[in-house]
């Protein structure tokens, strides 16, 4: 049962993580743009984590990977 709401709760802070970082970063003084792509490259790593799900059958290791690449995909910046 926890392999269902994990990743949707890791989804949910996923995106309050990434308006908080984006908004970090453009007050510590980088560029939007430059603060969006970071946010991008930090997520598109996070995304990248979906792979070893394909090489694995333990079920909380899964879990914990798709909840990462969840997160990740979900800070991507609007």
């Amino acid at each position: 049962m926890i392999a269902v709401w994990i990743p949707f709760l890791a989804a949910d802070l996923g995106n309050f993580f990434g308006g908080a970082a984006s908004g970090y970063l453009i007050r510590r003084g980088w560029q939007l743009g430059a603060a969006r792509k970071a946010l991008v490259v930090f997520g598109g790593i996070g995304v990248l984590l979906l792979i070893p799900t394909v090489y694995t059958i333990n079920l909380y290791l899964i879990t914990l990977l798709f909840g990462l690449a969840t997160f990740g995909y979900a800070s991507f910046p609007p």
